[in-house]
């Protein structure tokens, strides 16, 4: 079924049902290339690289237009689905990775790390300001921003 030939109701639920962003995310697109790996590993045995290492998981590059991101080593719980969205304002970008379920009704008690890779077109005239930011589930708490790197990098 194509949207044009969904029921008016139909329209209204699924434009109603967008995703759950943190405030001023309204604008927001969502990343179509969004790839995320299977469990890497735990961070509970490699926590003390993964907090003094987060940069170097962290590469991003500009080619034919597109930004290219991945990120490795992102803590997240065990079988837990991610989404990626991104926005623009100038040269200013921001990427966030949140779990696509933000209220589950329950969740695996581990932690996993996830390894990300993800493109979406930018305009080609001058420098970005990139930053990368996760938040994690309502699950016990407020999902709050946290900032993972700010990148400065040239157009190609």
């Amino acid at each position: 079924m194509t949207p044009k030939n969904l029921p008016p109701f139909a329209i209204l639920l699924l434009t109603a049902c967008g995703a759950d962003l943190p405030e001023n995310w309204d604008n927001a697109a969502p990343i179509d290339d969004f790839q995320q790996s299977d469990c890497a590993g735990d961070p509970d045995d490699e926590l003390e690289e993964n907090e003094e290492d987060s940069a170097n998981n962290l590469s991003m590059n500009i080619e034919n237009g597109l930004l290219n991101i991945d990120f490795n080593k992102a803590v997240f719980r065990c079988e837990q689905e991610v989404e990626g969205f991104q926005k623009a304002e100038a040269n200013h970008i921001s990427v966030l990775l949140q779990p696509k379920e933000m209220n589950p009704s329950m969740v695996a008690k581990c932690s996993c790390l996830y390894n990300f890779s993800l493109s979406f077109p930018v305009e080609n005239s001058g420098g970005y300001t990139v930053d990368l930011y996760t938040r994690s589930d309502r699950y016990g708490g407020e999902a709050e921003l946290q900032s993972i790197h700010t990148i400065e990098m040239d157009s190609e």
